[in-house]
């Protein structure tokens, strides 16, 4: 596979988390260029999420780093928080509060006094209109609280964005609209970790794919890798299933 000729903005080594032989994360190694979107699938309980909140910050490991363009992922390298966004759960949001006000409390708990710069455009086009931003949240439909959560995410484009399911569920138009916002930060430099189950639209919206399984990666694959895959009449289900049995069975050594 041909090295990528952009900058490493996220660079995770020797991730582990766990107590004793109970590891949901055993020795992760991964990184996403400038520019990438990366895709993470695997099964429930194959530590997608965990990945997801030590890439932010949220969960320490017992082993292994987390470094965001050159910073480390601690407490004491602020810097790193500073390049990362992640996407909000539509189920912490706080439900008295209106669309306008939510934003208005994470952009200032983020220091962002001019907010509304970018945070107008994205609300915008991701179908989230003013009239709807005075409604509290509580009315809003899980789709529309989970297009809030990216608008968080990304309050003062940051240079990587988590995302946990976020685009899981989104009606087609939302989510070309949501892909079209995240591929243009792309174009900019910045680069996406998606979590997700579907993969369908991880195949054709991701540049790259990893497969997740027991706590390390089992695959890798370009976007044209798999396309040329599903040209050839492979079933990418079996595929993925295949590499998680190559994995096990090799006992998870590699």
């Amino acid at each position: 596979m041909a090295m990528n000729p952009q900058p490493l903005l996220l660079d995770v080594r020797g991730l582990c988390v766990g107590r004793g032989a109970q590891r949901i994360l055993d020795a992760v190694d991964m990184s996403i260029a400038s520019g990438e979107i990366v895709a993470l699938l695997g099964a429930n309980g194959a530590g997608k999420t965990t990945l997801a909140r030590c890439v932010a910050g949220l969960m320490q490991p017992r082993a292994g780093s987390v470094w965001i363009e050159g910073a480390r992922v601690d407490s004491t390298h602020p810097a790193s928080r500073d390049a990362l966004g992640m996407a909000v759960d539509h189920w912490l949001l706080p439900l008295e509060l209106s669309g306008n006000e939510c934003v208005h409390l994470f952009a200032r708990a983020q220091g962002q006094a001019d907010y509304a710069l970018t945070a107008a455009p994205l609300l915008l086009a991701l179908g989230l209109d003013a009239a709807l931003l005075t409604q509290p949240l509580g009315c809003y439909s899980v789709g529309m609280r989970q297009k809030l959560g990216l608008v968080l995410g990304m309050l003062g484009s940051p240079r990587l964005l988590v995302l946990d399911e976020t685009l899981s569920g989104l009606d087609a138009a939302s989510l070309a609209a949501a892909e079209a916002q995240l591929r243009a930060r792309c174009a900019q430099g910045a680069a996406v970790l998606l979590v997700t189950h579907a993969l369908e639209h991880a195949a054709r919206f991701a540049d790259r794919l990893l497969l997740l399984h027991a706590g390390r990666v089992a695959g890798a694959w370009r976007r044209d890798e798999l396309a040329a895959l599903a040209r050839q009449g492979h079933d990418l289900l079996q595929v993925l299933g295949a590499a998680a049995a190559t994995r096990a069975a090799s006992g998870g050594a590699g």
